[in-house]
């Protein structure tokens, strides 16, 4: 009731307005009110990463001996350098690609206003607008994680 009285105020001090030929005045934000940052906690969920794991445990194999040495990402270690990190935006030197279509097809789509990418046989949760990296399924950790 009090929110229909309060829509029906607004609604005639509008058409008022309009019929004065002016426009009803717009309140000036207030100092120290400028918009917050809210850090929402977004990440592939379940079942997408049930699929992404499945993909990996029947497509890829584990690191080569040599590799899965020296590191546990099974890249050279002068690519090792040039990975991403969570929460910070894809390094300039970093391109990320679609996923392998296979994979694609399977998965529900990301949340509203971010993306898949493929960087290092590695698929990434990333904001579309600035491709910040918000989660990250390493390929390796989900072969050894399915089996």
């Amino acid at each position: 009731m009090t929110l229909r009285l309060a829509l029906m105020l607004v609604l005639i001090s509008c058409s008022a307005a309009a019929a004065n030929g002016k426009r009803p005045p717009h309140p000036e934000p207030k100092a120290g009110h400028e918009g917050s940052i809210i850090d929402v906690d977004i990440r592939i969920g379940g079942d997408a990463r049930r699929i992404i794991e499945g993909y990996y445990r029947d497509t890829y194999r584990p690191c080569p001996p040599g590799l899965a040495k020296k590191n546990r990402h099974c890249l050279p270690p002068g690519q090792a350098k040039k990975r991403y990190a969570i929460g910070a935006p894809l390094p300039a030197g970093v391109m990320f690609g679609p996923l392998p279509g296979p994979l694609a097809h399977r998965l529900p789509p990301p949340p509203h206003g971010y993306i898949y990418g493929y960087v290092d046989d590695d698929v990434l949760l990333m904001a579309e607008a600035t491709h910040r990296v918000v989660d990250a399924i390493v390929a390796i950790d989900a072969v050894m994680n399915s089996r």
